[in-house]
């Protein structure tokens, strides 16, 4: 690799002046260095380039560095900041993630040695004479401080010519600057942009499982992606009209990015990725239910105003999640992003779209997922889930089920990681691969008692961090709960009749396959509204990881004990009043 003359920016620099701190070649050091006495005592060094038998031998010395991110590719650079060598398809999705990477401190890695000893002076024979007659002294190097120096240190101080010269012996290392990210592509003739994409889970109550989300779009134009860093493309696609020594990272007219799996080197990731695609509900966890990644794009289609002029990249168009049930609006335009870089400063974006994907469950099935059943202490009556809640057996709409003796074929079934697995339940009345029960368990003086229990019925699939949402106007005075999480989740003041219920970190957050998780919960009784009677004992509404179950209807729910003794009397009471009204007229 050579070194650009800082003069005439043309020519390979042979000479490294001290005095001036730049490179020169042969031409620019003769005009530099002979204009004057003053400028011909400058110390200046030759420029000894690696030549291929070298590079090639065995000592591991003079071996280029290897990139200390990827491992793979010829290091080109150091990062001060950073203290790594990188390669350059590594360091532009670095240092072109924020301001603050853009500020960092990065040196070529050039292969350039320096001489031992400085070189003669270009000036003419009289002057050389008239120097040598003078006594200038030559046993000092101004530049390092000493003659046998093989390294020069940067503008900024020595620091990090020690550092490389105890790490990369024999190794010079010049200035690298970069003033905009679209210096780094010099082919890319549409230029370049970088895009920071964020996905926020605002849903109280709702998350995204496994596989995870798969964002994909239209470009407008001819848009290529470079390079990405927290999430990737699924397909590269065809780039051969790109003219470049290293393809793009995906050329496709409508990519599909998906999120980095957890565990992904800390060098190729960004805030807030590398989950697998899962996203929290805000309610559980708000600081995992926000993804983002991003990306160099070229290539792009400028958009153009009223008047015709340019106003940025194009938007691309037709967005989608990748989830089932989630519709996705067009980009629109919003107020640019700011964002703090240290104590005292902002930054803003160039440009801040936004896209709102909405959710229907009717748009993910056209069945439920889930039911509810009810008990009390009062009834020996089990009200089970209404039949056919989530289709009948062997209907299209309802899942594939299996009966007690199948159940090890149906664990032994293989489906991808890509695609969520076909629910595969037990043949129940129901079909429902969830079911919540709720059992109203004790009474006491103030209080009462209720044990709720989630049971899968999936033999599929694993619900990880689940969610259960209940709606009952006594859970305001919710006293104490075991074994679950719990939130309210909408509050009007001090009233609050909706609740959210998750498991506990390493203890239930993940209700297994053919499992269950229990709860017990004691509410304390308000004397304006509560009573047993009539139903109110039981919840209004349930959803299960944001599915709304299917309750039974209201005349089914368990009666009161006394209710039923009193229609007993009743049918009792006619016979008798009949008799007696014969025997007198007998």
């Amino acid at each position: 690799m050579k070194v650009q003359c800082d003069v005439c920016a043309a020519e390979a620099a042979s000479v490294f002046c001290c005095a001036d701190e730049a490179a020169l070649c042969d031409a620019c050091d003769r005009r530099v260095h002979r204009a004057n006495k003053l400028a011909g005592k400058h110390w200046r060094f030759s420029l000894l380039h690696p030549s291929p038998s070298s590079s090639s031998s065995s000592s591991s010395a003079q071996k280029p560095p290897l990139c200390d991110i990827c491992q793979e590719r010829r290091g080109f650079l150091f990062c001060k900041e950073d203290r790594a060598i990188l390669c350059w398809e590594c360091d532009v999705p670095v240092h072109t993630a924020s301001e603050m990477t853009r500020r960092h401190s990065r040196f070529l890695l050039t292969g350039v040695h320096l001489s031992s000893a400085p070189v003669d002076s270009p000036v003419s024979s009289e002057e050389n004479q008239e120097e040598n007659s003078s006594g200038s002294p030559r046993n000092a190097d101004p530049c390092s401080g000493g003659a046998g120096a093989t390294t020069a240190s940067a503008s900024d101080g020595s620091s990090i010519s020690e550092y490389l010269t105890k790490t990369l012996p024999g190794w010079h290392v010049e200035d690298f600057l970069v003033d905009s990210a679209s210096a780094g592509i010099a082919d890319c003739s549409g230029g370049l942009y970088q895009v920071m994409v964020s996905i926020h889970n605002n849903q109280l109550y709702r998350h995204i499982e496994q596989p995870g989300w798969r964002l994909s779009w239209n470009w407008a134009g001819k848009e290529v992606i470079w390079a990405t860093t927290g999430a990737e493309a699924t397909e590269q696609g065809d780039c051969s009209r790109i003219g470049a020594a290293k393809p793009p990272h995906c050329c496709e007219p409508r990519p599909v990015i998906v999120d980095l799996p957890p565990g992904t080197p800390y060098n190729q990731q960004v805030a807030n990725c590398c989950r697998g695609g899962v996203l929290s509900s805000l309610t559980q966890n708000n600081m995992t239910s926000t993804a983002a990644f991003q990306m160099t794009v070229g290539e792009f289609a400028y958009a153009k105003d009223h008047n015709g002029s340019s106003k940025g990249p194009e938007k691309p168009w037709d967005f989608n999640i990748g989830v089932p049930g989630y519709t996705c609006s067009n980009a629109t335009e919003v107020p640019a992003t700011r964002f703090k870089v240290d104590k005292q400063r902002h930054v803003q974006v160039l440009l801040t779209w936004q896209v709102t994907c909405s959710y229907s469950q009717y748009r993910e099935s056209a069945s439920p997922s889930c039911c509810v059943s009810l008990s009390a202490f009062y009834n020996s009556t089990i009200v089970a889930c209404p039949q056919c809640s989530c289709g009948c057996q062997w209907s299209p709409p309802a899942p594939q089920c299996v009966s007690g003796s199948d159940r090890s074929t149906a664990l032994a079934l293989p489906h991808g990681d890509d695609e969520p697995a076909a629910p595969i339940v037990r043949c129940t009345d129901h079909m429902c691969p969830v079911r919540v029960h709720w059992h109203v368990k004790v009474n006491y003086r103030e209080y009462w008692r209720v044990k709720v229990t989630i049971s899968n019925y999936n033999l599929v699939r694993n619900y990880t961090d689940w969610n259960l949402v209940m709606q009952h106007p006594n859970l305001r005075s919710l006293t104490q709960l075991f074994s679950f999480n719990y939130q309210p989740l909408i509050e009007y003041g001090t009233y609050n009749d909706t609740a959210m219920f998750w498991g506990v970190k390493h203890y239930n957050e993940m209700l297994l396959q053919d499992g269950n998780v229990q709860t017990e919960m004691i509410l304390k009784k308000n004397e304006s509204d509560f009573t047993f009677s009539g139903g109110w004992a039981f919840p209004r509404r349930v959803y299960f990881d944001g599915h709304e179950c299917v309750m039974p209807p209201p005349d089914q729910y368990p009666l009161l004990p006394n209710r039923a003794s009193a229609t007993r009397r009743s049918l009792i009471s006619g016979p008798c009043l009949l008799l007696l009204i014969v025997f007198v007229l007998v």
